[in-house]
């Protein structure tokens, strides 16, 4: 497994921290995000029954309006 420090990157024996199909995640405001490859998984908390799973392929649909989990 590849060291995931951003030391490497600054210290320039890196160009980048994470690989192209490495997932990498986020959360904010109880909302979670998680990208892989062209995918992108959003928990998103703002609606009425304070869940909702959405999956987009942000490669082709970069906008997010075309949620293919439902």
């Amino acid at each position: 497994m590849r060291d995931k420090s951003n030391i490497h990157v600054l210290n320039g024996s890196a160009t980048e921290v994470h690989g192209a199909d490495d997932p990498t995640g986020m959360e904010m405001f109880n909302n979670t995000t998680l990208f892989k490859g062209p995918w992108l998984v959003l928990f998103d908390n703002s609606y009425p029954t304070g869940e909702e799973w959405n999956l987009y392929k942000i490669n082709i649909d970069p906008g997010q309006n075309n949620n293919i989990a439902c």
